[in-house]
């Protein structure tokens, strides 16, 4: 039984010894950071691998300028994404032998490791069980690896843990921008209505209903001069300012899409003097494409510049690093002071033994 006792402890070290060895040395990181970036790549590599009805003449519904993947090559991916599947999980299992379960989830990075670990191991069982099934949000999850890397590579680190440090302060300036927004769509509303023919006569008699009323908001308007609905409108059906989130809307995609020329012609159109248009549309384009960008980039630069407290810690870290080189100095010329003196007694003990 003591023998057994011994073997157990024996063996519970030198397990110790390995996981934390391992655990703990960059070899390890470095390793798994390039499995990372090869997986990764092999990723890139997957494209349509089904089977296409070549004999389809239909442009509409058929697919065009497909390649089909080879076999082979839709064999290899799948071998080295169980290749990487299991070098994760067996990296996963050595950190938690080294640090502990508890130890280990407490850490972030190690949390997000273990999660893409599972849910990883857990599409490769469900492909293999229900036979090719495959799942496309679980395929997509794995791409999430490469988040990995960040921890891997401190300029990345202290990369993303700045933008990490201004989404606080862009919050102000996110508010600040759909407030503009909303006052924008507000006067979008006010500049730009489309007056709406009431009367039945206002219509022609083949819009007209069985009733004999012109409707409010059939299907087949156009917002033009034709429209049976409106006067006139120079928008379109769905950019326009008749409405307040159809407004919001339009203004949203006139600051962000690059067809904003279309939605200031519209509004120059709607009066005979395109003044007010012109003015308001540039305006409105001026002070998010340019204001509210200059804010942005304002406070990440703030955010990326060293502050006083920064400059302040940094120089006390220096300090230390300094004196620790001191103290090492001074102590290794007392070690080697120390050891001249031993030898010195040693020798004239022998001296003096000699001269006996």
């Amino acid at each position: 039984a003591k023998f057994e006792k011994k073997q157990d402890e024996h063996a519970r070290r030198v397990k110790e010894v390995l996981t934390n060895s391992l655990a703990r040395t960059s070899y390890l990181e470095i390793f798994v950071g390039a499995c990372i970036v090869l997986n990764t790549c092999s990723m890139t590599l997957d494209y349509f691998s089904g089977n296409v009805d070549m004999s389809c003449s239909d442009p509409f519904r058929c697919p065009q300028n497909i390649v089909v993947m080879p076999k082979l090559m839709d064999d290899l991916l799948s071998m080295s994404n169980l290749i990487f599947n299991l070098i994760f999980t067996v990296e996963a299992a050595i950190k938690i032998l080294a640090l502990g379960f508890t130890r280990y989830i407490t850490d972030t990075t190690n949390m997000i490791d273990v999660t893409l670990v599972v849910i990883s191991d857990l599409s490769n069982f469900l492909q293999y069980v229900f036979n090719g099934l495959n799942i496309s949000i679980l395929r997509i999850i794995r791409f999430l690896r490469i988040i990995r890397l960040v921890n891997r590579f401190r300029r990345l680190r202290i990369l993303f843990a700045k933008l990490t440090e201004s989404f606080v302060s862009l919050g102000d300036v996110v508010f600040v921008s759909f407030w503009f927004l909303g006052v924008a769509a507000i006067m979008g509303m006010q500049i730009f209505p489309c007056r709406v023919r009431l009367r039945p006569e206002e219509c022609s008699n083949d819009v007209k209903d069985e009733f004999g009323q012109c409707p409010l908001f059939p299907t087949d308007c156009d917002h033009n001069d034709n429209c049976p609905i409106f006067y006139h409108c120079s928008f379109n059906v769905r950019k326009n300012y008749n409405t307040f989130w159809r407004s919001l809307a339009t203004t949203l995609v006139f600051i962000t899409d690059s067809n904003w020329l279309d939605i200031m012609y519209a509004g120059m159109r709607h009066y005979k003097i395109p003044v007010g248009g012109v003015f308001f549309f540039l305006t409105l384009y001026c002070l998010f494409s340019y204001f509210i960008l200059v804010l942005f980039t304002a406070i990440l630069i703030e955010n990326f510049d060293t502050t006083d407290f920064e400059k302040e810690q940094l120089q006390v870290s220096i300090f230390r690093v300094q004196a620790m080189r001191v103290l090492k100095e001074q102590q290794a010329k007392l070690i080697e002071n120390r050891e001249r003196r031993s030898e010195g007694k040693i020798l004239g003990e022998e001296w003096d033994s000699d001269e006996e």
